[in-house]
C-alpha cells in the first residue's frame, strides 16, 4: 500500500512540477527509509564492569557466580552477557515464594539475601554460626559456585559484617578487587 501511495504522489508531483521535483521527492523518501532502517547502535548507558569479568569470559570452564547483594537485579543479567557464567538468583519475573527454596534452605544465601525482596525480615547476620555458613558454602561449591562477587556500586561500599563474614569467618581469598567489586573465590 505504501508503494501505491508513493507512486500516486510522485505522479501528481511529476504532472504539476516536472521530473526534477519527482526525483527530489523520491530521493527524500528513500533517504528517509535509509535512515529509518539504518541499524546503528545508540548507547543508552555506559556500564562500569569489574575488570575480572574479562578473566571469567576467557575461562571456558562452566561454573556459576553469586552476586551480592543477592537479588533479581537486571544489571547482573547484563553482566552475565559479558562474563557468560551462570548466576544465582538472576531472574526478574514474578516468581512464587516456593521457587526460593534453595535460597531459604541455604544459610549463606539466606544471609546474603537478608536485605532483599527474597527474605524480608529474615535472620540477623549473627544468628548463623560459622559452621552453618561454612557448610552452606560447601553446598554452593558442590553446586558449581566458584566466585562471590560483592558489587560495591550496588552496596555503596561493602558492609563491614559482610567483609568480616567472607574474610574472617569463611577465610575466602580475594581474587580481584577494584573500584566496583571485590571477587572472592569459594
Amino acid at each position: 500500500l505504501a508503494g501505491i501511495g508513493l507512486t500516486t504522489i510522485l505522479d501528481r508531483l511529476r504532472l504539476r512540477y516536472g521530473n526534477q521535483a519527482t526525483y527530489a521527492a523520491a530521493g527524500i523518501v528513500f533517504a528517509g527509509l535509509f535512515v529509518d532502517l539504518l541499524s546503528v547502535p545508540l548507547p543508552t548507558f555506559s556500564p562500569v564492569l569489574p575488570a575480572f569479568y574479562a578473566t571469567m569470559a576467557a575461562d571456558p570452564t562452566p561454573y556459576s557466580v553469586i552476586n551480592m547483594p543477592l537479588g533479581p537485579f537486571e544489571p547482573y543479567q547484563y553482566d552475565q552477557a559479558v562474563h557468560h557464567k551462570a548466576i544465582f538468583a538472576g531472574i526478574t519475573s514474578r516468581i512464587p515464594r516456593e521457587a526460593y527454596s534453595l535460597i531459604n534452605s541455604n544459610a549463606f544465601l539466606t544471609y546474603a539475601s537478608r536485605d532483599s525482596a527474597y527474605n524480608p525480615g529474615n535472620p540477623a547476620p549473627n544468628t548463623y554460626t560459622d559452621k552453618q555458613l561454612a557448610t552452606a558454602l560447601v553446598q554452593l561449591r558442590n553446586m558449581g559456585a566458584r566466585y562471590i562477587i560483592v558489587h560495591k556500586n550496588v552496596y555503596k561500599g561493602t558492609p563491614a559484617d559482610l567483609t568480616e563474614m567472607l574474610q574472617s569467618k569463611l577465610h575466602l581469598p580475594i581474587v580481584s578487587d577494584d573500584a566496583v567489586s571485590t571477587v572472592y573465590a569459594t
